[in-house]
């Protein structure tokens, strides 16, 4: 089907929504699904529908890199902030891959986002047949990785 013209959209708009909060250029790469070790992560999740298509997005991100944008926030707890803006990255991110599959004739519904703070995650698809597909990249030296 359209599988590597999804991939390509998602990996251009994370790259684009991480570039606009850290100002540093993004090199999405696959990978497999491991799960970083007991460090603390903010997990951002966000489902979607089209004709022939449904998934989750996901976001595993750590602590230390949405923790500043979690201060600039103000008068609201250090989790509730972080939270937030890991939502908030995920609902950007589906939102830049809905309107990029509007031209190839497939209307997209989404969720609302979910998020969670956690320490030694484990991850699993829901069968081996699914069609989960891990990247990663490197922000200040952490690594993040998304799943489509």
């Amino acid at each position: 089907m359209i599988r590597r013209e999804i991939l390509a959209l998602l990996r251009g708009a994370v790259a684009t929504v991480w570039h606009g909060f850290v100002e540093e250029i993004v090199t999405i790469e696959p990978c497999e699904s491991p799960l970083p070790e007991s460090a603390e992560r903010v997990v951002g999740t966000l489902g979607f529908a089209a004709p022939g298509l449904r998934g989750t997005f996901t976001t595993v991100v750590p602590t230390g890199i949405l923790a500043p944008f979690a201060e600039e926030m103000g008068p609201v707890s250090r989790g509730v902030a972080m939270a937030d803006v890991a939502g908030e990255q995920a609902n950007m991110i589906v939102g830049r891959l809905k309107t990029g599959l509007m031209p190839l004739g497939l209307t997209m519904k989404c969720s609302v986002p979910g998020t969670s703070i956690a320490r030694h995650l484990r991850i699993e698809t829901r069968d081996p047949g699914d069609e989960s597909h891990w990247f990663s990249f490197q922000l200040r030296g952490e690594r993040v990785l998304v799943c489509l």
